[in-house]
This record gives C-alpha cells, sequence and structure tokens, in this order.
C-alpha cells in the first residue's frame, strides 16, 4: 500500500491525457495551477522536482505516512467538458460534469477501505444524470431518478478493464499499459523481496518525467513557493496522437488544429504536502470519415485536490444490479 497513491495520481494522470486526447473555445481555467510556466525546464530542473516531491513522498508529507495506523486521505475529484462534432455542416454538442468526493483510510488486511460519492450529468440530445458512489470493491451507479433508470454496480477490476478496452490504445507512450510501476503500488501487490525488483530507492516521479519527456512532452518547473509542474504535449504529440487515433479509428487526413492545448498539473505546498494533480484541453480537429467531412471541438478539465470530510453512503448498495460479468465479456 506504500505506493498506492501515488498510482492513483498516474491513474488520473492517465486517464485524463487519454480521454482528452481521444475525443476549443478559449482555454479552460480550471484544472490549471497559477505559476511560472515560462520556460521549460533543465534536467537538474527536473531531476531536483523529481528528488522534492520523492522526498516528501517518502517523509510523509505528501499525503501523509501511510504507515501510520490512523493515517487517513481525503480528494476532491472535479471534471468537466463540452464536445462539439461537425457532420458534413450538421453539429451537436455533448457536455458532461462530474462531482466527487472519495475517502480513504487503512484495511484490515493490506489494502484500503475506501468510500465515494458525488454526481455525474450529460447534457447533449439526451440528458443523464446519476448520483455515483464506490466502495474499496465496487463502484455503484444510481440511474433511478430517470424514467426505466436502474442502479447498477460493477467491481473495480471490470471497470479498469472497460476502460482500458476503450482508451488504452490511445495513451501516449509514456502513459501505456507498458510503463510498469513498482508491484507494490498496485492495490494487493507484494513487497520487494518477494520476487519483484522494485526497491524503495526507485525514484517514481524520476521515472514518470523520463518516460514524458522521451514520449515528446516538455516539462515546466516553478519551485519558487513548493514545487509546481506542467506537463504539455508538444505539437510532435499531438501528431503522433492524430497519427494514432487515424490508424485505429479509420479517418483519413485526421489532423489537430495550431493551438492545441494538452496540459497536466502536479503541485506541491511549501510544507511538502500533495495539494493538486489536474490536467486540462483545448483541442480541436478535422477528418474524414467514410466520405464525410467531420470536424471536433473539445475543451475541458480534471482535477483532484485536498478533502478533510466525511463521505456517507447509501444503505441499499448490496441490492445493486451486478454488471461486472456482462462488462468484462463485451
Amino acid at each position: 500500500m506504500k505506493k498506492f497513491l501515488m498510482t492513483a495520481a498516474c491513474g488520473l494522470l492517465a486517464f485524463s491525457l487519454s480521454v482528452f486526447a481521444a475525443c476549443g473555445d478559449d482555454t479552460p481555467k480550471k484544472g490549471t495551477v497559477e505559476g511560472d510556466f515560462s520556460q521549460e525546464a533543465t534536467e537538474t530542473e527536473v531531476t531536483d522536482a523529481a528528488d522534492a516531491l520523492d522526498s516528501a513522498f517518502e517523509s510523509g508529507t505528501l499525503i501523509g505516512d501511510v504507515e501510520s495506523e490512523d493515517w487517513s486521505f481525503g480528494a476532491a475529484l472535479s471534471a468537466e467538458a463540452e464536445i462539439k462534432f461537425t457532420v458534413d455542416g450538421e453539429s451537436s454538442t455533448t457536455s458532461f460534469s462530474l462531482d466527487y468526493k472519495l475517502t480513504g483510510a487503512p484495511g484490515e488486511t493490506d489494502s484500503l477501505a475506501l468510500a465515494g460519492a458525488g454526481s455525474f450529468s450529460l447534457k447533449g440530445e439526451e440528458s443523464v444524470d446519476m448520483s455515483v458512489y464506490n466502495d474499496a470493491d465496487n463502484v455503484y451507479i444510481d440511474m433511478s431518478s430517470a424514467e426505466g433508470g436502474a442502479k447498477i454496480r460493477m467491481s473495480w477490476s471490470a471497470l479498469f478493464e472497460t476502460i482500458g478496452s476503450l482508451g488504452g490504445s490511445m495513451l501516449p507512450a509514456a502513459m501505456s499499459a507498458d510503463t510498469q510501476l513498482p508491484a507494490e503500488s498496485q492495490p494487493g501487490g507484494s513487497e520487494p523481496g518477494a520476487g519483484d525488483t522494485a526497491t524503495e530507492e526507485e525514484n517514481w516521479f524520476a521515472d514518470l518525467f523520463l518516460s514524458l519527456t522521451e514520449a515528446g512532452f516538455k516539462i515546466y518547473v516553478d519551485d519558487s513557493d513548493g514545487v509546481k509542474v506542467k506537463i504539455s504535449a508538444t505539437d510532435s504529440v499531438m501528431a503522433a496522437l492524430a497519427a494514432d487515433l487515424g490508424s485505429d479509428t479509420g479517418a483519413a487526413g485526421l489532423a489537430f488544429e495550431e493551438g492545441a492545448v494538452l496540459d497536466a498539473y502536479i503541485a506541491m505546498d511549501k510544507d511538502g504536502s500533495l495539494s493538486q494533480v489536474s490536467a486540462v484541453v483545448d483541442i480541436s480537429a478535422t477528418m474524414t470519415v467514410e466520405g464525410a467531412a467531420v470536424g471536433f471541438a473539445l475543451s475541458g478539465n480534471i482535477s483532484a485536490s485536498s478533502f478533510d470530510g466525511k463521505v456517507e453512503l447509501p444503505s441499499d448498495l448490496s441490492s445493486y444490479m451486478d454488471m461486472s460479468g456482462a462488462a468484462m465479456t463485451a
């Protein structure tokens, strides 16, 4: 469980990059971190930032002392996006928003006792509003407020498999499934010495930043007040994404327009506490699909910040219809 929260942060970053890259008006302001990111960081500045983040994590200030019996964490998650599609001159717009609170504490075994609750809203030709919950085993979705709506649940493994099947091939190389994290960072993973090559001396942040720069991303660092890191997709990254998406979807001539924004942020305050992990996007593209001229624009953001409240789960979660098997065989 030592690096479970770092895996969660990686998951958020990977999910935001994959979702946003798969799909703008003014550049979104939500999800950004204020700082001086005017100059690309030098190799030394990136190394120093990685060392500072890793040191804070190892000392227990970044996300708290996870080895302590009374350790706990809380996160406020938010996301919103607007997607505009145009096909042969006819356009449609879809938007969504998510607000979620998540808490966790050590469980009876080497795992986390999780509780999450929030809401999801989808607006378009059809609108959907739902309540979403989770515990350590499942994600629960309540759509009963809509006519004919149901209450369903899905295991985490089925959910991750579904997300992987939808967006895994769209991840940048640095964030793909081939980028391995230490085994002990995974829920239920083994500790070093049990056949793994992972050790406590590994710097997770240094590995992450290195893989991102090798994939073509630019990294900016502001260390004037804590450590703030901005990770930006370059034109070469966007071109590679366009080529991959065009190949995967069969879209001809897919190209992102100039000025595309695909940025991620990690912020640690001067006391060594993780304050925000987030991403913003503002992209538009054109392509030809089965002879039709198609354009789309996507703007949005996703963010996680600290939360010190309490999450209350409904008492009827066990009655929700289990869809795990259907998802994994779909």
